[in-house]
């Protein structure tokens, strides 16, 4: 017959169950007994040690195969999110390297930008400074030739006149040599 220390008392009343536990330490016993009690909401199990010592294993068991379950449910989750995240990571980070290439770029070219004005601009100074002393010099020239044309005519009128034609020559030649660098420069550039 059982002992009352051998036992496991599994009782169910109403659909709550309440397990109640007595000491497991006695005799072992070799067969497995099955009661069951039946009233009518309420029944009872009883169970040698065996059964509880089972009943422990299959449930640590189940409770670690629970655990690895969700474990690696949770693993089959979390990686490919993990990859999506390095993955972003790495576009970020290429991206980043791009903005700061092309930032460096356009900086140079801005350097490059207004160093070609100022080159430009002392270019343009120059050039009219040269522009405005021609002119200066071309008016001396012509008050000096209006001189000297005065001069001659009144005192040799042949050589005069052959000094206009010189002059119509060589107003020729420069204008010449003028269209012939206009052209040039076209074709160089």
């Amino acid at each position: 017959m059982f002992r009352a220390k051998d036992i496991i008392v599994l009782l169910v009343l109403k659909g709550y169950t309440i397990i109640i536990l007595q000491s497991c330490f006695g005799d072992k016993f070799g067969i497995i007994c099955k009661s069951f009690v039946k009233s009518q909401d309420t029944f009872v199990l009883i169970l040698n040690k065996n059964i509880l010592e089972l009943l422990y294993i299959y449930t640590i068991c189940a409770f670690v195969a629970g655990f690895l379950i969700a474990w690696l449910l949770r693993l089959a989750t979390v990686l490919p999110l993990k990859k999506s995240n390095k993955s972003l990571a790495g576009y970020l980070e290429s991206e980043k390297l791009r903005k700061e290439t092309l930032l460096k770029e356009n900086t140079g070219l801005h350097e490059t930008k207004r160093i070609l004005n100022e080159t430009n601009e002392a270019r343009l100074k120059a050039l009219q400074q040269l522009a405005t002393r021609q002119d200066e010099d071309i008016l001396l020239l012509q008050k000096s030739n209006e001189e000297t044309d005065a001069l001659l005519e009144a005192g040799q009128p042949v050589i005069h006149s052959l000094k206009m034609q010189l002059i119509e020559a060589q107003n020729t030649i420069a204008r010449y040599k003028a269209q012939f660098d206009k052209v040039s420069e076209k074709v160089t550039h």
